[in-house]
């Protein structure tokens, strides 16, 4: 999952490119572009399907061992599923909706738009950051001390952004 943490650098870095000279529709076309051309080849290269991938065990067996645990239907009737989706679903709700439009959200704050698009790149290496950071840390503390952190700085970074509008250091907290 940290791949994608890449994206919005590289999509920052286009934009950046393209943008002032061609506007929107070339710039999509060369975000566009770069799947088609990097990102689809290479997939295919690297992307096996299961059948043909194998499995390798602690004990070096490669035959598929059953995974103990709740079946499907037993699963979707766990109250702990279901706390645990709609958590999920409403942070990504709300953490995507302010990333999908960070930058037209800081340039209508007095941000210019280069330095707009720079600023959602950094929030890829942000991502990763977190990704590793956050799998280490749900090794090391309970999960409910680490989802009210992470939920309440969710929160507290758009305030920030309210706080402090056109600041460049306030942005990239």
């Amino acid at each position: 999952l940290c791949g994608s943490g890449l994206t919005p650098f590289a999509v920052a870095a286009i934009a950046n490119m393209t943008l002032p000279a061609h506007g929107w529709r070339i710039t999509y076309l060369a975000i566009g572009a770069l799947w088609a051309v990097i990102i689809v080849p290479l997939t295919l290269l690297v992307v096996r399907p299961a059948s043909q991938a194998g499995t390798r065990h602690a004990t070096g067996e490669g035959a598929a061992e059953e995974s103990a645990g709740l079946s499907v239907a037993q699963g979707f009737r766990c109250p702990a599923f279901w706390k645990v989706f709609f958590a999920y679903v409403t942070m990504n709700f709300g953490s995507l909706a302010l990333l999908l439009n960070l930058s037209p959200v800081l340039v209508s704050t007095g941000i210019p738009m280069s330095t707009a698009n720079w600023i959602y790149g950094f929030s890829g290496f942000a991502t990763i950051a977190g990704r590793i950071v956050g799998g280490w840390l749900v090794d090391r503390m309970p999960a409910r001390v680490l989802g009210a952190a992470t939920a309440a700085g969710m929160s507290a970074l758009p305030v920030l952004l309210l706080l402090l509008p056109g600041s460049v250091p306030g942005a990239f907290a």
